[in-house]
């Protein structure tokens, strides 16, 4: 009787495991050719390069205006380097 139940739990363990490994279930998705197909996906792309583009002029003005203060100082730098040389002399 006692070798009974236990052939019985063994065989449910075992079937339990089966149903399972049975269920999982794998597979491959192309994300990209999914998203690329999506009208919203190339609406966002188009808002990002617009944006994108926004953001780089912002930075080309910014790095221009530095350049341009840079020279700026550059050139008081040196006016004052002659006027101190005039006063020292």
């Amino acid at each position: 009787m006692r070798k009974l139940i236990n052939l019985i739990a063994v065989t449910g363990l075992i079937s339990t495991a089966n149903i399972v490994n049975a269920q999982q279930k794998l597979g491959h998705i192309n994300s990209e050719e999914i998203l690329m197909n999506l009208p919203e996906a190339k609406e966002a792309q188009v808002t990002l390069q617009t944006l994108g583009k926004q953001k780089q002029a912002y930075i080309d003005g910014i790095i221009k205006e530095y350049q341009t203060k840079a020279a700026a100082i550059q050139a008081k730098e040196k006016n004052f380097k002659r006027n101190k040389q005039r006063i020292s002399y």
